[in-house]
């Protein structure tokens, strides 16, 4: 990753792989429960690893306040640990690494309808011309009001073909 004079404020920037590994924490979860047709794979196992690694790494490139150092093992912050609760207010935009190769695309869905409550849109020009190579950053697009049972559905993407689909299930305040 390039070294950045000014890091992404982890405060005010989600990372994405954070959400990935918190996903695919819920999904071996629930396999390991039979809940909700969950089912769990070497695969899922080998992404849950490299989302890991990859938050790890992506966290160097984050200014982390002291009181927000504990994110781990259920990133990202500041949204709660202990509840899959995730409150509208605290969805942030969305940084990912960026090989070239793969990239993502973030929604947030009423687990009912199945309609877009948030749409995070790729917008490169947000990052230092330096920097774009490396990262992606994903702009929030807030579609209406919503409290209740959603997904985050994060698509991951090789060479523009869908590659993975991970969802996360929660409640949203």
């Amino acid at each position: 990753m390039a070294e950045l004079n000014t890091p992404f404020d982890y405060r005010n920037i989600l990372i994405g792989e954070e959400i990935i590994y918190r996903a695919l924490l819920q999904q071996e979860d629930f396999a390991r429960q039979v809940l909700h047709g969950a089912e769990w794979t070497d695969r899922d196992q080998i992404e849950k690893s490299g989302a890991y690694f990859k938050s790890n790494v992506l966290r160097a490139d984050f200014a982390i306040p002291a009181e927000l150092q504990h994110c781990l093992p259920k990133p990202p912050c500041p949204w709660d640990k202990q509840k899959d609760e995730v409150e509208v207010a605290k969805f942030k935009p969305i940084v990912t690494g960026s090989d070239g190769v793969y990239t993502y695309q973030f929604l947030v869905k009423r687990l009912d309808t199945n309609q877009d409550v948030i749409r995070y849109s790729l917008d490169s020009s947000k990052l230092h011309a330096s920097i774009r190579s490396e990262f992606s950053y994903f702009e929030i697009g807030v579609l209406g009001a919503f409290t209740g049972p959603a997904i985050i559905e994060i698509s991951k993407f090789h060479r523009g073909t869908l590659d993975y689909t991970f969802k996360y299930r929660f409640d949203m305040k």
